[in-house]
């Protein structure tokens, strides 16, 4: 198993703090200067251009996992917060586009959060998130804090009202 796919393992079957969530991503970021500064430099010394095309085809497939780990783990906080909040995340916000995929079936049986968004996707979750979060406010304002204080205010007053009675 190389390296990639035992990362992507790791994706797959553990959800992260946002501590390990940033130690995985500085060292994908990392690992990316360093096959960036060897591409260079293999792009430097190749000769033809046939050597520059398989040069660059060879990087592209490198960084290819490394790129979709730090989308992966970017998204990472959004999807759990839209999980604790209750937000399902539709097939069509993922880049599978696909309810059948094993990364939308795994997220949909609770274990895994390894989706990749789509732009579109990350922007509706971030307005489902906000809204929800809203309707939560106006839930504690009307439901909870504005009864509070009229039953104060009720209470205050009767309590006045008795305090004035006693002293007559």
């Amino acid at each position: 198993m190389d390296h990639l796919s035992v990362f992507e393992h790791t994706l797959r079957f553990t959800t992260f703090s946002n501590l390990e969530a940033r130690i995985k991503a500085i060292y994908l970021k990392l690992r990316l200067r360093q096959l960036e500064k060897k591409y260079i430099a293999d792009l430097k010394a190749a000769v033809t251009d046939f050597k520059k095309a398989e040069i660059t085809r060879r990087y592209s497939d490198e960084i290819q996992g490394l790129v979709k780990g730090l989308d992966i783990l970017a998204t990472l906080p959004l999807i759990k917060k839209a999980d604790k909040l209750g937000i399902v995340v539709l097939p069509e916000w993922t880049r599978e586009n696909n309810s059948e995929s094993e990364a939308y079936h795994l997220y949909r049986q609770g274990f895994v959060y390894y989706l990749q968004l789509t732009p579109t996707g990350k922007s509706e979750i971030r307005k489902a998130v906000r809204q929800k979060q809203r309707e939560n406010a106006e839930w504690w304002i009307t439901k909870a804090i504005i009864p509070l204080i009229t039953a104060l205010t009720g209470i205050a007053g009767t309590l006045i009202a008795i305090i004035a009675l006693l002293r007559k």
